[in-house]
């Protein structure tokens, strides 16, 4: 009809407009082409006509021609939002990116309603790493359109490069499952789906993709063979799937003959990665070769020779390789990650992170990514920096439904990673949420308990530990932990009980060992505790802490001389335990050697600055060594590390003692009554208070003082001498009465 009315009027631009559209609607692009550019010969400036024209071309593979119309007709060509729209589908289509981006811009902000327009901008800010714009766009579409099947396979696209699967995954089964999903909008979402795989197979060696992904592809395809599709089409898909999943016995002869047929370069590459994966390699290097002789550019074929080169351990080669593909495609980040991951071959850390950083930069979404560099910073003492990393591979799983297998290890990792760097609630957090999916693993209940007991909650570690030891009745370290928590929790007969299934597992171990020694004291079997005692330290890489606890046992068995003996000639293996040169120094102290006792209490305090009750101690020894200045010195210190009221009593006491000392009666007895007034039960106290009254000669308020030391201990002598004393002294002078 359109033809028809041409021969009757061959100059009428709208007919000769109907005609292209006609026969573009009948898939007759070369005529259509033709109709499109003899309407532009009539009116060079008509937008319509030059798009349509392009369109054409497009359709019948002309890209060049296409280009060439988009370029005569330039972005300031166009009448309205939806031929921006068009123009940017276009070079899109032709790669033009930069282009595609400017015109859909354009048809957004005249119509920023039309979630279609959104959808293609967010689709294209995908394909170029700008993961924000992406994002922002795909949910602006998607608030605007959830039915669209255009839109839902843009959306799910651009979601997808921006490495959001669970959103990428929810849109593409929305377009799927829809009665109104097209074959076009099918094989756009396969595809999307196998080539975002076949990118993350150039350096992953498995195949991380969820079960969802999986389906995905798979319903696409089946869809498609059944509504009908272009067969070659269809089998290069096909086949490109089924090398993904490992069947590439069945993949490289249907992809040999697509190869044939189309000489197309991406069908080659994954011909040639499916011979590789298969050992195939002479195979696989001859399909890239064939590659990169046509198109030396190909970055997919470079990073795959790359790949060749590695399993060949020409690692210089692959390297070099790698670097090519970074020259020419500076923003793309797999070769980024890809010559990190070769600098790891061969050790050179410092490349190898600076690469990472560098993939991870263009592309922060990947959860693996993270995860590696992490164990890289981690490796170099860089803990802060690694625990950044590996809470974004733990957030990053969580969002894209990754593995679980995997998730799970990252999330062990970031939970010791927390518990290395002291944050205990951050560690059993993580550790609580992995166990909670019920990853109820022996080792992974053991390090929760861990946690536990650091936090202070031993109940709860001994319950973990007491998990894992269902699950495995031999692990030492589940069997060390619920020791430990039951002898901390007073339980004697658990204490017991695991001390001697540790033994029967590991009969030289220290804990367990050390453990039956005490309760042996607490029975009052000495002789038994000494062996089990003796035999820990024999079998111990680490001797200091027994024979700190073999002291102790001979103290509470009031071996004190023994005790003093044993500990001064086992010194060397304890010169940096600060107690035990507190130990060492209360046992001097005991014997009556005030000078050695503090020179033993100057070196804990020398390891451990921050004890309050050290520097109290040290003050007391020098009271009784009558060095006064260097008690007060001691007590200055201690002023500023006590933090309660039973301390600052203790402070005001040692005050009382030095001026009593001095024979500062009045200052002594206000630091005594500073003292009563913190800690007001302490006979002690109101003893020396008494003394300092008494020779004040203040009998009638020491008479008081000394009664209320009787009062609150009853069975202290030298409280009731000098309240018989001041009674008497009283009635002398008169102060008191009968």
């Amino acid at each position: 009809m359109w033809q028809k009315a041409l021969l009757e009027d061959p100059e009428n631009l709208e007919l000769q407009k109907k005609l292209g559209k006609a026969l573009m609607s009948q898939n007759r692009y070369e005529e259509a082409s033709i109709a499109f550019e003899n309407a532009i010969e009539h009116s060079n400036k008509s937008s319509t006509a030059i798009l349509g024209a392009a369109e054409a071309a497009m359709a019948s593979g002309e890209k060049h021609r296409a280009y060439r119309h988009l370029k005569n007709m330039g972005i300031d060509g166009l009448k309205d939002a939806d031929d921006y729209y068009k123009a940017g589908l276009l070079h899109f289509q032709l790669n033009n990116y930069d282009a595609a981006i400017a015109a859909l811009k354009i048809s957004v902000d005249l119509e920023p309603d039309k979630a279609l327009y959104r959808s293609m901008l967010a689709r294209i800010f995908g394909l170029t790493n700008n993961i924000l714009g992406a994002t922002n766009e795909a949910e602006i579409a998607l608030s605007h359109s959830t039915t669209d099947i255009d839109v839902l396979t843009n959306t799910g696209i651009a979601l997808l490069h921006s490495q959001k699967h669970e959103l990428a995954l929810k849109s593409f089964y929305q377009a799927v499952d829809s009665i109104d999903v097209d074959a076009k909008s099918l094989l756009s979402i396969a595809t999307a789906l196998i080539e975002h795989q076949e990118k993350k197979r150039l350096y992953e060696k498995k195949d991380y993709r969820s079960k969802e992904e999986k389906e995905i592809v798979s319903k696409c395809l089946d869809v498609l063979t059944n509504i009908g599709c272009d067969p070659l089409i269809l089998q290069e898909w096909l086949a490109r799937a089924q090398s993904l999943i490992g069947d590439v016995d069945t993949a490289i002869p249907a992809l040999e003959l697509v190869a044939d047929q189309t000489s197309n370069p991406e069908v080659y590459c994954s011909l040639a990665t499916s011979y590789r994966i298969s050992g195939q390699m002479t195979k696989a290097e001859e399909y890239i070769r064939w590659i990169l002789d046509r198109y030396p550019d190909h970055i997919n074929a470079i990073l795959e020779i790359s790949n060749i080169y590695a399993l060949n351990k020409d690692y210089e080669n692959q390297i070099d390789w790698l670097k090519r593909a970074i020259e020419l495609s500076n923003n793309n980040a797999v070769p980024h990650y890809m010559l990190g991951k070769a600098y790891l071959i061969l050790n050179d850390l410092d490349h190898a992170i600076k690469s990472l950083e560098m993939a991870i930069k263009i592309e922060p979404g990947h959860s693996t990514w993270h995860f590696e560099i992490g164990r890289l910073y981690q490796e170099t003492e860089k803990s802060e920096t690694a625990l950044s990393h590996f809470l974004q591979a733990v957030q990053l799983s969580k969002e894209q439904r990754i593995d679980n297998s995997l998730s799970l290890e990252y999330q062990i990792q970031l939970a010791r990673s927390y518990f290395a760097d002291g944050d205990f609630d951050a560690a059993r957090t993580q550790y609580d949420e992995a166990l909670t999916q019920n990853h109820l693993q022996d080792d992974l209940l053991t390090e929760s308990g861990i946690v536990c007991m650091h936090q202070g909650d031993t109940k709860s570690a001994l319950d973990r530990f007491e998990q894992a030891l269902t699950l495995s009745p031999a692990n030492i370290k589940a069997l060390e932990g619920a020791l430990e928590a039951s002898r901390i929790l007073n339980d004697t007969q658990k204490s017991e009980s695991y001390a001697l299934k540790l033994l029967k597992q590991s009969p030289d171990n220290a804990i367990a060992l050390t453990t039956l020694a005490e309760l042996y004291t607490l029975q009052g079997d000495t002789k038994n505790a000494m062996v089990s005692i003796n035999h820990a330290i024999d079998n111990t890489t680490e001797p200091g802490p027994m024979i700190l606890k073999k002291t102790n046992l001979l103290i509470s068995s009031s071996k004190h001389a023994e005790a003093l003996t044993y500990l001064k000639s086992h010194m060397d293996s304890l010169t940096t335990y600060h107690d035990a040169w507190e130990t060492l120094g209360e046992l001097n102290a005991q014997k009556g050697s005030i000078q050695d006792s503090i020179q033993a209490y100057s070196k804990a305090i020398e390891l451990a600055p921050l004890h309050f009750h050290c520097h109290a101690r040290i003050a007391e020894l020098y009271i009784k060594n009558k060095d006064l200045d260097k008690a007060m010195v001691a007590i200055d210190k201690a002023m500023k590390l006590q933090n309660n009221d039973n301390e600052n009593s203790i402070l005001h006491e040692l005050l009382g003692h030095i001026f009593t000392e001095r024979q500062q009666y009045d200052r002594a007895y206000k630091s005594y009554s500073n003292s009563i007034r913190l800690t007001p039960n302490n006979a002690k106290l109101y003893l020396n208070a008494g003394l300092v009254l008494k020779k004040l000669k203040e009998y009638s308020e020491a008479l008081s003082m000394f009664k209320k030391s009787v009062e609150l201990d009853p069975k202290n002598v030298t409280a009731h001498r000098q309240l018989a004393a001041v009674s008497a002294l009283g009635l002398i002078s008169g102060e008191t009465e009968i």
